[in-house]
């Protein structure tokens, strides 16, 4: 029987393993094991016997087949499995083993990559929000003020109308499950806060006039969400030109807020 120190002394090959598979494949060694776990190359093989059957365990502990641990990109098809299966039934419905199946794994590989729900809805929201893009656009000193504008807007648009299905039936559950969808709206927030302080950056420089720049920032996104979610579905009426989308919205949005220069009648 194993003593507690073998048994240990396992679990923390096969997790070095299975780390080492997800960075690197299948072709890791033997060496390379020993110095991620700290142990012997002679301790590792009378532990495991062999590379071949180290991968069998580590396939045997997570319940998975052997390919499906040593395919690359498994995270990126998993999540892309993801993306289809949102956009079908919304983020709120669908289960890890639907996932699981249109991604063509096991549903213990989609567990082993993301470990819980919530934790591959956090990274689906994250991968697919144009947050990145937006802060560099938004908070960069020497951008033109209208045309950052027209480029957030048009960012907006593409993204809003491409993952419409996904929108209309994520709202429709919303309240369904709120700690479930904490994480999606801690990305979605951080899209309200770079456009907001974008905007008070713009009051302070004397461009705008002066408002809430929350209030400011959820007017601009919900025109957005009109054109892109509500008039497709409820209309039938399909973005073909998002650059000119995104160029109304801005010329109204900023009809409404934008200083004026004073009109001289003697001119």
């Amino acid at each position: 029987m194993p003593s507690q120190s073998d048994s240990d002394s396992l679990n923390q090959i096969l997790a070095a393993a299975a780390e080492l598979l997800q960075t690197s494949g299948d072709t890791f060694t033997m060496e390379q094991l020993s110095t991620h776990t700290g142990q012997s190359r002679a301790t590792l093989y009378r532990q495991v016997g062999s590379k071949e059957a180290l991968l069998q365990k580590l396939s045997e502990a997570h319940g998975m087949e052997i390919q499906e641990l040593n395919q690359p990109g498994m995270r990126e098809r998993i999540l892309e499995a993801a993306r289809v299966v949102f956009g079908q039934f919304g983020m709120a419905r669908p289960t890890m083993e639907q996932i699981a199946e249109e991604a063509g794994v096991g549903v213990a590989t989609v567990y082993r990559h993301f470990g819980d729900r919530q934790s591959l809805m956090r990274e689906f929201a994250e991968g697919i929000a144009p947050n990145v893009a937006l802060q560099q656009l938004l908070l960069a000193p020497e951008a033109d003020f209208n045309e950052t504008l027209y480029h957030l807007a048009e960012t907006a648009v593409t993204f809003m109308y491409d993952y419409r299905d996904m929108i209309r039936h994520t709202i429709g559950a919303y309240s369904e499950d709120l700690t479930l969808f904490a994480q999606v709206r801690a990305v979605q927030e951080k899209s309200i806060q770079l456009l907001a302080q974008f905007l008070q950056i713009q009051m302070d420089a004397g461009r705008l006039n002066a408002s809430d720049p929350r209030e400011l920032a959820f007017a601009m996104i919900g025109t957005i969400f009109a054109f892109t979610v509500m008039r497709p579905t409820f209309y039938n009426v399909p973005i073909t030109d998002p650059a000119k989308t995104a160029r109304f919205v801005v010329d109204l949005f900023l009809s409404g807020i934008e200083i004026k220069e004073p009109f001289d009648k003697d001119a």
